[in-house]
């Protein structure tokens, strides 16, 4: 065959490709909803019903079409026998599909937390909309679609101002973040109990998260406060720093402790569990009044002394008000699993296992003690 055939014969292939080409550029995606017949949902509660169903209220975000740019949220309320039926029910009433990509927060009624979340985290485990990097939290007030109420200052959508407040309380230590896949990961694995941040209304009707709601498997079983808190983030190495006050005869210091880095060692003593928890970090104390150098030594044992006696206490206290919800959220179970296997069997064949063990904890720090004419001291103590 000579060139011009074979240009001719190509010519030919060309034309008949191009229409099937131009169809592929013209359809689309095959499977894409215009934005016009969908929902952007910012975050939803979910509540329980008086004769026991299901109710889903999603905050929906929309713009205002007369020049404000900032965008406006308004609530869709479904109702049906399973989560699937509210949401279809929301389907109906509005015509429209809804879309969770920019959804953020899933709240839950304390009723019906209390009732169990086995339904929900199956539902966000198999649909594919839901995203799996949402925050859960819990309503501290009558149902979980009260907290679109709040008062959130200068937020528009109260779902964003609420997952801003978690953040910031996760960063104070003063509630515990739990996203989507983290619940389901922790109740799939069925060795240690988990916490939803608590929203409540505080001063005025303003937004305000604070303190935890305790999970035993998929029940919620009791709360726990803002301090009580923080001993769960000092024990999963998250607490970058806790305030505490020191006060005696002698003297009254501020005390910072920071950069932790938590070690529990379990062992099981005489029938009972012990729990020795290592802190290895920096203290920064700021005293009332300027000490001579030769009293510097004495003052930082004495703050260190006191630093770990009420560590212990806070940390027994908060650990037997878990016990009496039946709940092992630090996990002492998992713990003595991995260090000692054989007495975890043995504590779990007779029935006897014990979640409150005696605490110890011991405290290794870098200081940096400042008093009130600027001067800062540099030493180490343990």
């Amino acid at each position: 065959m000579d060139a011009a055939s074979q240009e001719r014969k190509a010519g030919k292939m060309k034309k008949l490709l191009l229409p099937f080409i131009s169809l592929f550029f013209l359809c689309g995606c095959w499977n894409y909803t215009d934005t016009n017949h969908r929902l952007i949902v910012t975050g939803a509660a979910i509540d329980l019903g008086e004769n026991g169903e299901t109710i889903v209220t999603a905050e929906i975000m929309s713009f205002e079409k007369s020049g404000d740019t900032q965008s406006q949220g308004h609530l869709l309320v479904g109702t049906g026998r399973s989560i699937s039926e509210a949401l279809n029910d929301m389907l109906k009433k509005s015509g429209k599909e809804l879309y969770w990509q920019h959804g953020t927060i899933l709240i839950l009624g304390a009723e019906y937390a209390q009732n169990g979340v086995s339904e929900l985290l199956d539902y966000i485990l198999n649909d594919h909309e839901m995203r799996m990097t949402m925050d859960f939290a819990v309503s501290g007030m009558e149902k979980g679609a009260d907290v679109f109420d709040l008062d959130t200052g200068d937020r528009n959508i109260v779902s964003y101002a609420i997952t801003s407040r978690i953040y910031e309380g996760e960063m104070l230590g003063n509630c515990v973040r739990q996203l989507a896949y983290q619940a389901i990961d922790t109740y799939a694995k069925n060795m240690r109990d988990y916490v939803m941040p608590l929203v409540l209304s505080g001063e005025n009707g303003m937004l305000e998260v604070s303190g935890c709601a305790v999970f035993h498997g998929q029940k919620m079983v009791g709360t726990i406060n803002a301090v009580e808190s923080q001993y769960v983030h000092m024990l999963d190495n998250t607490l970058k720093a806790i305030e505490l006050q020191i006060e005696t005869q002698e003297m009254k210091s501020s005390v910072s402790l920071g950069g932790l880095s938590t070690k529990v060692k379990m062992t099981y003593q005489n029938q009972r569990l012990l729990a020795k928890i290592s802190l290895d970090g920096y203290y920064e104390v700021l005293m009332s009044v300027e000490d001579p150098p030769m009293q510097r030594d004495a003052r930082f044992e004495k703050i260190c002394e006191l630093s770990k006696i009420q560590l212990e206490e806070g940390l027994q206290a908060t650990n037997e008000h878990l016990a009496r919800i039946k709940c092992d959220l630090f996990g002492w179970g998992e713990r003595l699993f991995r260090y000692d296997p054989d007495a975890y069997e043995e504590l779990t064949d007779v029935g006897v296992f014990e979640t409150v063990p005696k605490i110890e904890i011991s405290i290794t720090l870098q200081s940096r003690i400042e008093g009130i004419a600027g001067t800062t001291v540099d030493q180490e103590g343990a």
